[in-house]
């Protein structure tokens, strides 16, 4: 009785080999082509651009807390708050005008009774 490869156990053994992942010493033999260089230039302006934007957009959302509990920070809010201002003096002044119109009824009140 003779055992023979079948057709399908050829092929589970040509598969193996070729899935089977061979050795870095294998793959880069010191005897042949090496890696290429690694261009240190492009990574580093690529870590760059990218920590100019986490950075800040980090210490924004983890330390609003920090900042709020440390001080004023409404500067953001500067403009609403001058507006605020002139629309407080305005009231101010018209209420103002209003009580003087009051006192002077009143007087013409008490003169008239």
């Amino acid at each position: 009785m003779s055992f023979r490869a079948s057709p399908i156990r050829a092929f589970l053994r040509s598969a193996r080999n070729l899935v089977a992942e061979p050795h870095p010493h294998g793959r880069y033999p010191v005897n042949r082509a090496q890696m290429h260089a690694i261009n240190y230039g492009f990574y580093a302006n690529k870590f760059w651009r990218t920590a100019s934007w986490y950075v800040p957009v980090g210490t924004a959302l983890l330390g609003w807390p920090f900042m709020a509990i440390r001080g004023n920070i409404s500067a953001a809010w500067e403009v609403e708050d001058w507006q605020d201002d002139v629309a407080r003096e305005e009231a101010m002044r018209k209420a103002s005008d209003d009580a003087r119109e009051v006192v002077e009824l009143m007087g013409r009140i008490e003169a008239w009774a």
